[in-house]
């Protein structure tokens, strides 16, 4: 690739890296404020199972991230 494509893709990149992070921080903060407290055992399951999928897509997000990164180190 060309040097003016690499910086062009680089940029993309680093965009991308600046709405995960924005993204991710959101998601985590969001979820630290909130609690699972109904007495309905089906409704603590299901915000369990929520949870559960927000956190896996939050480990996906920060693997990205890191990917991410290690290309515009390079």
């Amino acid at each position: 690739m060309k040097k003016k494509e690499l910086e062009f893709f680089r940029r993309v990149l680093n965009h991308q890296l600046q709405e995960l992070a924005q993204k991710s921080d959101a998601t985590l903060a969001e979820l630290l404020k909130s609690t699972v407290s109904s007495s309905d055992p089906l409704d603590r399951t299901s915000l369990e199972l929520e949870r559960d999928f927000t956190l896996r897509m939050l480990d996906r997000e920060n693997k990205l991230i890191m990917k991410i990164k290690k290309i515009c180190k390079k």
